[in-house]
């Protein structure tokens, strides 16, 4: 087993909604990645970006789970407020 490294840059001068390709672009290669038995994230966390794929390599008991410890230690979000877990969950 080995490790690859997957980072992409883009030139986004004449772009017209540059945050959205960037997202769509970054979603497409996080689901080809998980396809092929990667990972969502390193030591940099989930974040925004990622956090809906969340649902699909973690089971939604763990989901909740997390969900409720984050209510119970932090009641008032305000740490990594709508990051990872809490970004699909708190939004809805």
């Amino acid at each position: 087993e080995g490790a690859c490294s997957f980072y992409y840059c883009m030139n986004f001068q004449s772009v017209s909604d540059p945050h959205k390709v960037f997202a769509s672009i970054e979603a497409a290669a996080r689901d080809e990645i998980l396809k092929a038995g990667g990972s969502l994230s390193h030591h940099h966390g989930v974040g925004k970006l990622r956090a809906n794929f969340l649902s699909q390599i973690n089971p939604e008991n763990f989901e909740n789970m997390i969900v409720g410890l984050k209510h119970g230690t932090d009641p008032e979000n305000l740490f990594g407020a709508r990051n990872g877990q809490f970004f699909e969950k708190e939004a809805k």
